[in-house]
């Protein structure tokens, strides 16, 4: 339901172009196509097969290599560990709310959340950083084990946000 409301909003409201696996819509071959159009890409729980994503990790890196925004969030991929712009994704193997909760542990001006604000998630995926950024920033951390939850990174002259979930309490 989520992700219906965000991709809605997104069509109706902002006029974006919506890219999807549902009947309807276009998919991933047509959104990394199409990527030279575009600041700003939002992949919201794609949930890509690790076929999808080999096929078109090289798009997507190179669109936020070369200035793109990229912002993901829930499970990137049908498969833990799964690599892209420098990070590895992971979805929780429980999803107790011991396991979605999660505290600020540095601010963004863009997110509106003060140091120790708690959000628990509907669904706790994590990312963890591989590229050894310097700028990789942790904004919220999973009380149960300190992983990213939310976080954002610079790739090449792009930069990455994550954010663990779009559905959750604050």
């Amino acid at each position: 339901p989520a992700t219906e409301n965000l991709r809605d909003f997104a069509a109706e409201k902002l006029n974006a172009d919506v890219f999807s696996d549902e009947v309807g819509f276009n998919d991933i071959v047509d959104l990394t196509r199409d990527l030279p159009h575009y600041d700003i890409v939002i992949l919201e729980d794609p949930v890509l097969s690790v076929a999808q994503l080999t096929t078109h990790r090289a798009a997507l890196e190179n669109f936020t290599s070369t200035g793109g925004k990229l912002i993901i969030t829930g499970q990137l991929a049908n498969s833990n560990g799964e690599a892209l712009t420098g990070a590895e994704y992971y979805r929780k193997a429980t999803q107790t709310s011991s396991d979605r909760n999660s505290t600020t542990f540095q601010q963004l001006p863009s997110l509106d959340f003060e140091l120790q604000d708690d959000i628990l998630f509907d669904s706790a995926q994590y990312v963890q950083n591989i590229s050894g950024s310097l700028h990789f920033k942790t904004i919220q951390r999973f009380s149960d084990d300190n992983e990213s939850a939310i976080a954002t990174w610079d790739y090449g002259n792009g930069s990455v946000l994550f954010i663990s979930d779009t559905a959750a309490t604050h």
